[in-house]
């Protein structure tokens, strides 16, 4: 059905051939169809597209769309359907990415629906291998940083242990302003009237009866 323009080309066309619509076939209105609106330079530009065509990173449905709309203009598919089906699933696989052209190439499929259906599959495939592995991947990675990382309340309490043992180290000494002295960390317990030894107050270190009962020993 012809509507606007394309209407009256074909009442043109009809006048130039001196015939009714009702008497032309269809080969005769697609030689004038085609020649109207796909002529020769057209074609063979598209042509030349379908034979540098790539699947890249397009999907298999994406690419069978693209291919197939430039089959419509190759000269072969005005040929045989039995040469053109092996031409048109040979093209096909040539086009595809390396890794499909790998699993389905050496199946040697040459009916194009077939071919088709096969890429489709081992596309799936491919595509979930290859999350699998990055799963893994991920997993792994994990799995790695984690046992790199400290864990556990051991981890925890040697963490604590070593931050006191620091904290203690970086105290300042304690020096006594009367007798200019360090007492290892105490304060001097002269002032308090505290004896040194026993801890006891009311007498010094050497009038501590326990020290003069430590250094006598029996016998």
């Amino acid at each position: 059905m012809l509507r606007n323009d394309a209407q009256h080309w074909w009442q043109g066309v009809l006048q130039l051939l001196g015939r009714e619509a009702i008497n032309i076939t269809w080969e005769e209105f697609s030689a004038e169809f085609h020649k109207k609106y796909f002529p020769q330079y057209f074609c063979t530009a598209k042509e030349l597209e379908l034979l540098q065509l790539r699947q890249g990173n397009m999907t298999v449905t994406e690419y069978t769309r693209k291919f197939e709309d430039l089959c419509r203009f190759s000269n072969v598919c005005q040929g045989a359907p039995a040469a053109f089906e092996k031409w048109k699933c040979i093209k096909f696989k040539e086009g595809r990415r390396e890794e499909l052209l790998t699993y389905v190439g050496p199946m040697e499929i040459q009916n194009f629906a077939e071919l088709l259906n096969k890429s489709q599959l081992t596309e799936g495939c491919i595509r979930k291998l290859v999350a699998a592995r990055t799963n893994q991947k991920n997993l792994s990675s994990r799995d790695f940083h984690r046992n790199l990382a400290p864990q556990g309340r051991n981890f925890k309490v040697t963490r604590q242990l070593d931050l006191g043992k620091q904290s203690y180290s970086t105290q300042p000494k304690l020096i006594c302003a009367v007798w200019g002295k360090n007492y290892g960390g105490r304060h001097c317990l002269l002032k308090f009237g505290v004896c040194y030894n026993c801890g006891k107050s009311r007498h010094i270190a050497k009038e501590c009866t326990r020290r003069r009962a430590e250094l006598v020993s029996p016998g």
